[in-house]
């Protein structure tokens, strides 16, 4: 079984990114131009993931259910063509790509952190709503 810094190394060398990746706490945070931030954690033997934080959760009730709204239909129309899954925890929202490192191959994780980049980019442009109490 790969560890969390080879799956990242992988990703760095594929990408030709220079930075070097450093794991603090189980994870590993990449940053590129500083407008897109994500993360490559690993739990367990079984379960590693390409997250990213999509914003804050509305405290609002009206936005919080026309944001969950907005959420649902995207999700439900991109389930086929995406393999992201939008998520809800902690008062925050976000985007997780989850994977068995067991059962893929470090040549492979390059090609699963492209689809979950393009699928950012794509969450990123199409979930933000105009939210107005």
């Amino acid at each position: 079984m790969p560890t969390l810094l080879e799956i990242a190394q992988s990703v760095s060398q594929a990408a030709h990114w220079s930075r070097e990746p450093k794991e603090d706490n189980g994870s590993v945070t990449f940053e590129l131009d500083g407008e897109i931030t994500f993360n490559l954690i690993l739990r367990g033997e079984h379960l590693a993931a390409f997250t990213a934080d999509l914003g804050i959760w509305p405290q609002d009730e009206y936005c919080a259910d026309e944001l969950a709204r907005r959420l649902g239909t995207l999700a439900a129309g991109a389930f086929i063509n995406r393999k992201s899954i939008v998520s809800i925890a902690y008062g925050r929202y976000g985007l997780h790509l989850a994977f068995d490192p067991v059962k893929v191959d470090l040549i492979e994780v390059p090609e699963l952190c492209t689809m979950f980049l393009n699928d950012l980019d794509w969450w990123r442009t199409n979930a933000s709503i105009k939210l107005t109490a």
